[in-house]
């Protein structure tokens, strides 16, 4: 087995729970690093193991985005992950871009709440749109006020 089959990357790969599972029985056949096979059916896609056995579904959030990707050409490898009588994960991979889908990312990433800096939330925040016209102006000249400038020094100090 190929290690780089379970290296996550970011926008290319990512690894999704499946849903509607098999019974037990069929998902005890499981094992981390199985191929299966993608089938887009309707508003689901189905997995199914390499010998046509299904296992699952893709969880409905991740399915819509693929399935859109699928239809415009994009194509998708799997491989299992992790394997319980009640769980089966499965890493997606990317492993052609439709030359019309550049720019669209196959799995995008959010950082939770708690990662987030909030210096830059700050920032954002304050930041306004510049006003416009004679406003504009006045802006500009109450910014300029505002600013403090040393002391100029008197020329004829200067001159010896």
């Amino acid at each position: 087995m190929e290690p780089q089959v379970f290296l996550e990357e970011t926008g290319k790969a990512g690894v999704v729970n499946l849903s509607s599972l098999a019974p037990r029985e069929v998902l005890a056949h499981a094992v981390a690093g199985d191929k299966v096979n993608l089938l887009p059916a309707g508003a689901v896609i189905r997995i199914e193991t390499v010998a046509g056995e299904y296992v699952g579904s893709v969880e409905p959030r991740h399915a819509l985005r693929l399935l859109k990707l699928m239809r415009g050409g994009n194509r998708y490898s799997g491989t299992v992950v992790s394997s319980t009588e009640d769980k089966l994960s499965i890493m997606i991979r990317e492993t052609y871009q439709d030359p019309s889908q550049v720019g669209q990312i196959s799995f995008p990433t959010r950082l939770p709440a708690a990662a987030r800096k909030p210096e830059l939330e700050s920032v954002a925040e304050e930041t306004e749109p510049a006003p416009e016209g004679e406003e504009a102006e006045v802006a500009v000249e109450e910014n300029l006020e505002e600013e403090t400038y040393p002391e100029e020094e008197d020329e004829e100090e200067l001159e010896v």
